[in-house]
């Protein structure tokens, strides 16, 4: 069977294609090596080298490599940002494709170059509203920890916790609980890298949980409808993405991922029942609902949440790496299923959500009120770290006083 190359070329310059995928790999060892804020400057930099060149490419060759460097701008800025952003991160996903359906929308009737060039140059929108914020706020305390780096690190958390105030009890308990845990993942490592991942039953879970999530968030409706709904649909994805991402220190993760099932499955029976047509169409909306606020913030909060820190790169490796290949399936499957049995192909994504809604019932546990920290209990609680070693050391928060606490920081 030929292979579509209107397909093809949608995979290769999509955002989950394999090659942003490898430059994500890439921004990974770079984030964990340079620091966080200094991969999200270097994607801002590459973004603006494509979208000069893009903007004023002179034939499809230059395009295309534009589009290439919007590629590896893009791996860096989805490996380095969301420890930054956490939940809300991938809400920002929702924002650059809203301004891009409605200014592509607006642009379409041009009889001109500019009816891509101007869309170009606005992919640098959202990556300078975002530089002021990025030159105030420090580099993640855990990544100073980590490069030995504690007097930086602890004004860091003072400016995020305590006004400022680096005697702040708080400050204190966080820095001396980073630093121990950062100590017992070294101490408790069996091996480095990769192999890492799946050394230990704490670790093979974290990666189901990583593989699971890219694969259940990828998993939907893929036909949007036309310029004009879709730029409708992505005000609605912001929106509900938005109160997804407020909710989660509220409701906690597993509540949110639940009712997201819950909402899309019985929105996906409902379009299978109405045998297509327009009459879909409100369905689709509140299944993009369902999908928003849980799928969309915790793709990457989530599997951040439950990784131990020097892990987290890797992870989000791994979670790109899933969703890519179900974006194959989605790309070259979906849509030969679909003219093949029509409607009745719903049933297959009635199945997946109903194994989502079981798997996350039993596989994942709630993070909502556990420090990064205290992770370790839940996953690792049989493996010799966690906060009974914490106790045991006099590190408790209500056990120590603050005096106690500077002395040993």
């Amino acid at each position: 069977m030929a292979l579509d190359s209107n397909r093809v070329s949608a995979l290769l310059f999509s955002d989950w294609s394999p090659y942003f995928v490898l430059a994500r790999t890439v921004a990974g060892r770079t984030s964990n090596r340079f620091g966080r804020k200094a991969g999200i400057f270097f994607g801002i930099f590459l973004l603006s080298v494509s979208t000069a060149l893009q903007t004023a490419a002179p034939s499809d060759t230059a395009f295309i490599i534009a589009r290439l460097i919007v590629g590896a701008s893009s791996g860096f800025l989805n490996n380095a940002a969301p420890p930054v952003a956490n939940a809300l991160f991938m809400c920002g996903y929702y924002l650059g494709a809203l301004i891009a359906a409605w200014i592509t929308f607006g642009t379409h009737v041009l009889d001109s170059s500019w009816a891509w060039r101007i869309p170009s140059i606005t992919q640098m929108v959202c990556a300078i509203l975002a530089l002021p914020d990025l030159l105030i706020l420090p580099e993640i305390p855990r990544w100073l920890v980590s490069m030995n780096r504690v007097p930086e690190a602890r004004a860091a958390l003072a400016y995020l916790h305590a006004s400022g105030d680096t005697f702040f009890a708080v400050v204190i308990h966080q820095l001396i609980s980073i630093q121990h845990t950062l100590e017992l993942e070294q101490d408790n490592a069996t091996t480095s890298g990769y192999a890492e991942m799946t050394s230990t039953p704490g670790n093979r879970h974290r990666l189901f949980i990583t593989v699971s999530v890219g694969f259940y968030a990828h998993q939907h409706y893929g036909n949007k409808g036309q310029l004009l709904i879709s730029g409708c649909l992505q005000i609605w994805n912001l929106i509900f993405a938005t109160i997804g991402a407020s909710l989660v220190e509220k409701a906690g993760c597993q509540i949110l991922f639940l009712l997201s099932g819950a909402i899309m499955l019985v929105s996906y029976i409902t379009i299978a029942g109405l045998s297509g047509g327009t009459a879909v169409v409100p369905f689709l909306f509140i299944y993009f609902a369902g999908y928003d606020i849980a799928l969309t913030p915790l793709l990457t909060a989530y599997p951040c949440e439950v990784w131990p820190f020097r892990l987290r790169s890797r992870d989000l490796s791994i979670a790109w790496v899933s969703v890519v290949f179900v974006n194959m399936f989605n790309t070259f499957v979906n849509p030969i299923a679909l003219d093949s049995i029509g409607w009745r192909y719903y049933f297959v994504f009635v199945a997946v959500l109903i194994a989502y809604e079981i798997t996350v019932f039993f596989e994942y546990p709630e993070t909502r009120g556990h420090s990064l920290e205290d992770m370790a209990l839940v996953f690792d609680k049989d493996e010799g770290s966690g906060r009974n070693e914490v106790e045991e050391r006099g590190l408790d928060t209500g056990k120590t006083g603050a005096a106690e606490l500077v002395d040993r920081v």
